[in-house]
């Protein structure tokens, strides 16, 4: 999919739901969260934000409220819009989670890098040296997983206060699933960094940070290669 085109459409739109009320926005912003967390593309969910806005700015021109113009049940107007477009191909899968990877693997190899010129510089004076050690194979990949579910967790549940009662103790339940997990990823770090880390090799922070850059380009490639 063409990147440009997806940036023009993300730039109209920005443009075009500054015109609605507050009242509409607030709603309308919890809705785009929703469809943020869907599986849906980025092109996809700019084409429903579109559709979404344009309905809104019509109905409040002749003086109607959001309430009026989708209903009161946003969470079932979602999956409903979700579930009007195609699923994704296997190779759209596979390439959009190996984007995701890439994505995140390069931030927290970049928050690594900060945080071990910081700590080198204090203690042994040599900024440009990584010390690679078995908690960073650990944080790197726990990472990942904290950072998908915390973001699966406030887009699926940014509707919670709309749905109906069963939705909302559906929604409460994977909150606490959530944070079961997480306690016990946090826990397991905390174990592990206490009495299992040790120090693997050293070398040059540049190789870090080459590695971060070569993980970002492959991000683009693989966004670039979908066919969404």
């Amino acid at each position: 999919m063409n990147r440009k085109k997806i940036k023009q459409l993300l730039k109209e739109n920005n443009q075009l739901d500054q015109q609605m009320s507050k009242e509409s926005q607030a709603i309308y912003t919890d809705m785009v969260l929703y469809l943020r967390g869907s599986s849906l593309s980025d092109y996809q969910q700019e084409l429903v934000r579109n559709d979404l806005i344009n309905m809104i700015l019509d109905g409040e021109q002749r003086g109607c409220s959001i309430q009026e113009i989708l209903g009161e049940d946003y969470h079932t107007m979602c999956d409903e819009i979700i579930a009007s477009f195609p699923p994704k191909t296997r190779k759209d899968k596979v390439l959009s989670t190996a984007a995701l990877l890439c994505l995140c693997a390069s931030i927290m190899l970049l928050i690594y890098c900060v945080k071990s010129v910081i700590l080198e510089t204090i203690v042994h004076h040599d900024p440009l040296l990584f010390q690679l050690q078995s908690s960073h194979i650990i944080y790197l990949v726990s990472g990942i997983v904290i950072a998908v579910l915390v973001f699966k967790s406030i887009t699926i549940n940014s509707l919670s206060h709309t749905g109906q009662k069963d939705q909302k103790r559906s929604e409460r339940f994977y909150w606490f699933k959530i944070w079961l997990v997480l306690f016990i990823i946090c826990s397991a770090l905390y174990l592990f960094n206490t009495y299992i880390n040790y120090n693997l090799m050293s070398f040059s922070i540049f190789y870090v940070l080459g590695t971060a850059a070569l993980l970002r380009l492959f991000y683009y490639i693989f966004n670039q290669m979908t066919d969404y």
